[in-house]
C-alpha cells in the first residue's frame, strides 16, 4: 500500500499542550482569554493543508467562527472560561492523536478518469429520491419518527453519495455536473418549503457542494488531489470563512442562545455539568435512541441531548416548547458527557470515525464522500455536538458499512483502471499539461 497522506505534526501538539499547562493557574483576564484563542486558533492554521482530504482544511478556516464566539467574552466576561481553552485543547488533541494513528490515504489505485458515469447518475438520484422521501415522512402526520429515524440515521451517507456523485461527474463535464447540482438546490428549496423554516446548514452545504464541483471539474486542482495547493485554498478559504460568518451574522442578537453566544454557552454548560456527569448520553444518542419504547426497561428518557439539558438545566425551560436549540460546542458536550475525559473521548471517537471513512477514498466520488464529513466537523466542534457530524455513530457507521460493501466495486469500476498513480509534482505537471 503507497500511503501518501497522513496527518502528522506530534510537535505542533505538544506546543499546544505546553502552552496550554502554561497558562493554567492564570486569572482570567481579557489578556488571558486573547492568548488562549491565539494559542488555539495559531495551531489550527498551522494544521492547514490545502487539499479537501486533510479534516484541517475545513476546521482551520472555520475557526473564525470560534473565534467570534470568543469575543462575547471581551463584552461580557465570564467565570469559567480557562475551563473552556482547557477542554478544547483535550479535545483537539486527542482528535489529532486519532488522525496521526489511523487516518491515512492510499494513492496506489486512485483514479480520476471516470468512464462509465451512468451507475454514477443512477446512484445520485437513488440518493436523492430517498432524502426526498424521508424529508416528506418527516412532514406527514403518523410518520414523524420513522422520518427522525432516518434523518439521524440515513441522511448523513445519503448526503455524502450526493456529494460523491456530483465530484466524479464533474470529471467529466463542469456543466453536466452543475446540471445535476441544480437539482439538489431544487431539492434544499423543497426541502425548506416544506419545514417552514430555513435550514441554514443545506444552503451552506450547497455553497460547498458547487466548489467541490468546480474542484474536479478543472484538471489542475483534480490532479492535485493530495498535495494541494494555493489554487485550492484560494477557492475554499473565502468561501469557508463566509460561510461561518452568516452563521454567527444571520440569528437575531435578541435571540437568547444564538451563535453569537456559542462559547458563553459552553461556559455555562460547563460549570453547570460539574460534579453531574451524563455518561450515558453519548450511548443513548449514538444507539439506544433506536430501541423501541416497548423493549426499553424502564421510562425511555426524551430530549436527552447537550442542548436539551442546557434548556432545562441553565435556562429552566421546557425543551419542547423552546422554539431553539441551543448550540454548545462539541467541547461543552464531552463536558457532559464526562468532564476532560470524555471530551477526549468524544473527539478521539470522530477523529477515528473520519480515519475510517479515509481509507476508502479511490477515486473523486470516494473524496467527495469524505470530504462530506469532514466539512460537518466544524459545525460539530465550534457549534452542537457529534451528531453534527455523522448522525446517529452506530447505525450511520452500519448504513455506510453496507453501502461501501455492496456499491464499493461497482463505484470503483466506473473509473478507469489503474495500477498504480505517479503522484510526484512532475508527474502532477505533466497529466495537468495533458488534461488541458
Amino acid at each position: 500500500m503507497h500511503v501518501i497522506y497522513r496527518e502528522k505534526a506530534a510537535f505542533l501538539d505538544i506546543l499546544l499542550v505546553v502552552f496550554t499547562v502554561g497558562m493554567l493557574g492564570l486569572p482570567e483576564t481579557n489578556l488571558s482569554i486573547s492568548a488562549h484563542m491565539v494559542i488555539l486558533v495559531t495551531y489550527l492554521i498551522l494544521r492547514f493543508r490545502p487539499t479537501p482530504l486533510s479534516p484541517y482544511f475545513f476546521l482551520a478556516p472555520a475557526a473564525v467562527y470560534l473565534v467570534l464566539g470568543v469575543s462575547y467574552l471581551f463584552i461580557f466576561p465570564m467565570a469559567g472560561s480557562s475551563t473552556f481553552f482547557n477542554g478544547a485543547t483535550v479535545g483537539l488533541i486527542a482528535f489529532s492523536v486519532a488522525l496521526r494513528i489511523f487516518y491515512e490515504v492510499n494513492s496506489k489505485q486512485y483514479s480520476d478518469q471516470l468512464i462509465h458515469r451512468r451507475p454514477i447518475v443512477h446512484l445520485f438520484l437513488w440518493a436523492l429520491i430517498s432524502l426526498l422521501i424521508s424529508q416528506l415522512m418527516g412532514a406527514v402526520p403518523g410518520m414523524q419518527i420513522i422520518g427522525k429515524v432516518l434523518a439521524i440515521a440515513v441522511k448523513p451517507t445519503l448526503l455524502a453519495i450526493v456529494l460523491g456523485s456530483l465530484a466524479a461527474i464533474a470529471t467529466q463535464s463542469l456543466i453536466r455536473s452543475m446540471a445535476f447540482l441544480f437539482v439538489f438546490s431544487s431539492y434544499v428549496i423543497l426541502v425548506n418549503y416544506l419545514a417552514i423554516d430555513l435550514n441554514r446548514l443545506l444552503f451552506l452545504d450547497l455553497l460547498l457542494f458547487a466548489a467541490i464541483s468546480v474542484f474536479f471539474a478543472v484538471p489542475f486542482t483534480r490532479n492535485r488531489v493530495f498535495q494541494g495547493s494555493r489554487t485550492i485554498a484560494f477557492l475554499f478559504i473565502p468561501l469557508i470563512i463566509a460561510q461561518f460568518s452568516i452563521l454567527y451574522y444571520m440569528p437575531s442578537l435578541s435571540v437568547f442562545g444564538g451563535d453569537w453566544r456559542i462559547v458563553g454557552n459552553a461556559i455555562d454548560l460547563m460549570s453547570a455539568a460539574k460534579g453531574r456527569p451524563e455518561p450515558f448520553m453519548p450511548f443513548f444518542n449514538n444507539f439506544f435512541i433506536f430501541v423501541p419504547d416497548a423493549l426499553w426497561i424502564s421510562e425511555k428518557p426524551t430530549n436527552y441531548n447537550a442542548s436539551a439539558w442546557y434548556i432545562s438545566t441553565i435556562m429552566d425551560a421546557n425543551p419542547e416548547h423552546y422554539p431553539w436549540g441551543v448550540g454548545v460546542t462539541l467541547f461543552g458536550a464531552g463536558y457532559l458527557y464526562g468532564g476532560y475525559v470524555g471530551i477526549g473521548l468524544i473527539f478521539f471517537v470522530v477523529g477515528l470515525f473520519c480515519a475510517w471513512i479515509s481509507k476508502q477514498v479511490r477515486n473523486p466520488f470516494w473524496v467527495g464522500f469524505l470530504a462530506f464529513f469532514l466539512m460537518r466537523l466544524p459545525f460539530g466542534f465550534y457549534r452542537m455536538d457529534e451528531m453534527f457530524v455523522f448522525g446517529a455513530l452506530v447505525p450511520t457507521m452500519g448504513v455506510i458499512y453496507l453501502f461501501s460493501r455492496f456499491a464499493r466495486r461497482r463505484i470503483n469500476g466506473c473509473f478507469a483502471p489503474s495500477a498504480g498513480t505517479d503522484l510526484t509534482p512532475k508527474s502532477l505537471l505533466a497529466r495537468t499539461e495533458i488534461s488541458a
